[in-house]
């Protein structure tokens, strides 16, 4: 149940992921926060008021309201590109003129802008790809070398502490890498 009330969230949050992005491109960061407070607000409101509807009606099931939750995030979230898309529309005249105005501005053909994100992102997508074939690769690679000290149940068990301890040093640095951009207020943090 939560997934079917979470799938349509997954459209409209790349959405909303690209408007916020445009907006903040040119410096409005207005429109991106309003949109945020006003998703924010709406999920913490329908997340309330769902899940008590559904607690009376289904006597408290946790299934069902566990799905109720999920529905109000997926309608706070389509509330939030309702804002962007209609803010956008508003000042579709607006920005129009001011990239005719612009210097900078040149025409490109769609063909040529294509190109240049596929150059981009399969990289990033192959990184992907080769970080979790190197997990697989790892998983035997590391079993295997400590199958010739121990048993194979305790290698495994060994590999799995050593990856859990791993995974929380990374998100440790993640969050200390975060926290720090934060503090100093760039936005040229890749994390």
């Amino acid at each position: 149940m939560t997934l079917v009330a979470l799938s349509p969230a997954i459209f409209f949050v790349a959405i909303s992921s690209v408007m916020r992005g445009y907006f903040n491109a040119r410096q409005n960061i207005k429109a991106t926060a309003r949109s945020q407070s006003l998703e924010q607000v709406f999920k913490t409101t329908l997340t309330i008021i769902l899940v008590e509807i559904i607690a009376i009606i289904s006597n408290a099931s946790t299934e069902w309201m566990a799905g109720g939750a999920t529905l109000a995030t997926t309608l706070a979230t389509f509330a939030g590109f309702g804002y962007l898309y209609l803010y956008y529309r508003t000042k579709t005249r607006e920005i129009a003129t001011e990239i005719k105005q612009t210097v900078n501005y040149k025409y490109e053909r769609v063909k040529t802008i294509i190109k240049r994100i596929l150059m981009v992102s399969i990289p990033i997508a192959l990184t992907a790809i080769m970080s979790s074939l190197n997990k697989n690769i790892d998983s035997f690679t590391v079993v295997r070398s400590l199958k010739q000290f121990m048993s194979e149940d305790m290698a495994i068990s060994q590999y799995r502490n050593i990856r859990w301890k791993s995974r929380y040093a990374n998100k440790f640095a993640i969050i200390y890498q975060r926290s720090f951009c934060n503090s100093i207020g760039t936005s040229n943090c890749f994390c």
